[in-house]
């Protein structure tokens, strides 16, 4: 599994040279709403220390109760400690724009899903760095807590990034090219998951494609 991600990776600094095909200047949302969220391709040395990650406990101890079905934090051993927000009625492709902060995916958790996500320039730019066996755990508005392993992920090039109805390619599969109602079917209709959401930007073109970390429940 880290030979298939250091080979997508390779693939996508090597795509970084290419001539860039358009320019942006606004977030595109995709049909069924999968949310624009920008991410770079930039490796960049990390640790818990250089961020003030706290301990489980320690970042426990500071949520607040909320509603019971409600994600209110999650966290990643070593990597990231983050508050979660909910979307606005009605507006499936919000993503909040604070430091340290997720937004869970409304229209995701019509299916049993729990989706995450997070601009690139923010939060985002660390789920990148999840990795295969991954422990993640889930916080709660009651205080409980869910236990989930990092299991697979998902890389996708929008083939028209200014376009909100774009199909993409599965960098997987170069060669098929994917309907964007079969990219968030193939994410977001597997009950029970777990998925962290980016985007992935090139030569400027923040939408330029979608990047997905799926973890699955511990028993």
């Amino acid at each position: 599994m880290k030979l298939r991600r250091l080979f997508l990776l390779l693939v996508l600094i090597l795509i970084s040279f290419l001539p860039p095909s358009s320019s942006r200047d606004e977030r595109i949302y995709v049909i069924r709403c999968v949310p624009a969220t920008g991410m770079r391709v930039i490796e960049q040395s990390y640790s818990a220390e250089d961020n003030g990650l706290p301990t489980f406990s320690e970042f426990f101890a500071t949520m607040r109760p909320g509603r019971p079905k409600e994600v209110i934090g999650v966290y990643a051993d070593n990597l990231f400690a983050l508050d979660v927000v909910q979307q606005p009625e009605d507006n499936c492709a919000f993503v909040d724009e604070s430091e340290k902060t997720a937004t869970q995916f409304s229209l995701a958790d019509k299916y049993g899903v729990t989706g995450l996500l997070a601009h690139n320039y923010k939060s985002g730019k660390l789920f990148y760095r999840l990795e295969p066996g991954q422990m993640i755990y889930l916080i709660y508005g009651d205080r409980r807590v869910e236990t989930y392993q990092i299991d697979h992920f998902h890389l996708y090039r929008a083939l028209d990034p200014e376009n909100p109805y774009t199909k993409f390619i599965d960098l997987d599969q170069p060669d098929v090219v994917i309907e964007n109602k079969a990219v968030f079917e193939t994410i977001y209709f597997e009950s029970g998951v777990l998925v962290f959401q980016t985007c992935i930007e090139i030569d400027g073109i923040e939408s330029w494609g979608r990047f997905f970390a799926v973890a699955k429940p511990i028993s």
